[in-house]
């Protein structure tokens, strides 16, 4: 389990948005992707409103 990749996640709601965040890294390369982003219910008039997550670039922490 030790050579496993890892992941660290967490979900709030703010404002009537679902926020999001996830890190996977594993324990001889280090971070391999991070992204965080939000999603905006559906409105009551049926149009809706897509967004994607920002993805940020990978890059080492110290």
């Amino acid at each position: 389990m030790w050579l496993c990749p890892r992941s660290t996640s967490f979900e709030t709601v703010e404002g009537g948005k679902f926020r999001f965040h996830v890190e996977i890294s594993h324990p001889l390369t280090g971070l391999i992707v991070r992204y965080r982003g939000w999603l905006k219910p559906v409105s009551s008039q049926g149009s809706s409103e897509i967004v994607s997550p920002a993805v940020l670039p990978s890059s080492r922490q110290p």
